[in-house]
């Protein structure tokens, strides 16, 4: 069979011309049908992200609300742990130095103060001596301890005969 074509060649060219706007028309109608249809999945993922997004806040803000008390807990616990460090840091063992300590005391001798000086490593003694003598024993007793040195102690200790108030001072060693 034989194509014949009876058109003038001015339709012709105006005939191609046309197929060819409309070849043109159909692609540009299929790249904007695919980019609405693009635009129309990148808006909807963009939405779904933000909405992920927003559970992930929301939930990260409710555990850490949950777990705050645990934390406060934890903290707390952290400083008392850190403060007990710190005071078996400055803590020094006196009982076996006291109880050498009260063998030195004679029975008439009554103290009323004891205060140690960790910081200057001294001691102040203060109490009552029903007499010199038991007082001179108490002076002996501190002076050949081997818990200090230098003792030292105003004259007025030694005044009274009775009922003596006595003040020493000593270094510990």
């Amino acid at each position: 069979m034989i194509a014949l074509n009876l058109l003038p060649p001015n339709q012709k060219t105006q005939l191609k011309k046309t197929r060819l706007y409309m070849a043109l028309e159909n692609l540009a109608a299929i790249i904007l049908i695919t980019t609405i249809a693009a635009g129309i999945l990148l808006l909807i993922s963009k939405m779904v992200l933000q909405n992920n997004f927003y559970n992930s806040i929301v939930s990260s803000q409710i555990f850490l609300n949950k777990n705050r008390s645990l934390t406060l807990s934890i903290q707390g616990v952290n400083s008392k742990l850190k403060t007990l460090k710190n005071i078996q840091a400055d803590f020094t063992k006196l009982s076996d130095s006291l109880i050498e300590f009260s063998k030195l005391v004679p029975q008439d001798i009554q103290l009323h103060l004891l205060y140690i000086d960790k910081v200057n490593s001294t001691i102040n003694i203060e109490g009552n001596a029903q007499t010199r003598e038991g007082l001179l024993g108490f002076q002996e007793n501190l002076e050949d301890s081997s818990l200090f040195s230098k003792v030292e102690y105003p004259l007025s200790n030694l005044l009274e005969k009775q009922d003596i108030k006595f003040k020493f001072t000593a270094q510990l060693k």
